[in-house]
């Protein structure tokens, strides 16, 4: 199949078990604008795109804010609009709001993804936010680890 995904294609493709969230694919790579747009059609503004001269300052503790952040840098690093942003401390702050977004094996789950996130080189690292954000462009063997994980995550501990 193609190498990546294009939002500027049209499609509106879901989040599968990652959210309700939805994003436009294609083929070609990632308008991360257009996927922060459709992102915000599914939730609340993010702030920092919506007040760019206040951004440093809004956002730094959200979770959806920090990750849309992070797709931003990560796939269109020259329209990015906050320039102090960087892979590692966004990630790291993603980490730190996983408690306030999940609990129990869910935050386990989250926070070691984003662990690793942190940990991988910037290539790999854009691969898998590739496949989080587009689950149709995950090979079957990633698609068939996601659900097995989400399946693990979602279950209730005794």
């Amino acid at each position: 199949g193609p190498r990546g995904a294009s939002v500027s294609s049209g499609v509106l493709v879901g989040r599968g078990g990652l959210g309700a969230r939805g994003i436009l694919v294609g083929r070609g790579g990632l308008d991360a604008r257009r996927v922060l747009v459709a992102r915000r059609d599914n939730h609340r503004p993010p702030h920092h795109l919506a007040f760019p001269h206040r951004a440093d300052h809004l956002g730094d503790r959200d979770y959806l804010d920090l990750e849309e952040r992070l797709i931003s840098l990560t796939f269109e690093p020259e329209s990015h609009p906050i320039g102090s942003d960087t892979a590692g401390d966004l990630i790291h702050r993603i980490v730190s709001a996983v408690p306030e977004t999940a609990s129990g094996r869910n935050a386990t789950v989250k926070s070691l993804f984003w662990r690793t996130m942190g940990v991988l080189p910037p290539k790999a690292r854009r691969l898998m936010l590739q496949w989080r954000i587009d689950p149709q462009a995950r090979p079957p063997a990633v698609a068939f680890a996601a659900r097995q994980i989400r399946r693990f995550a979602m279950r209730r501990s005794h």
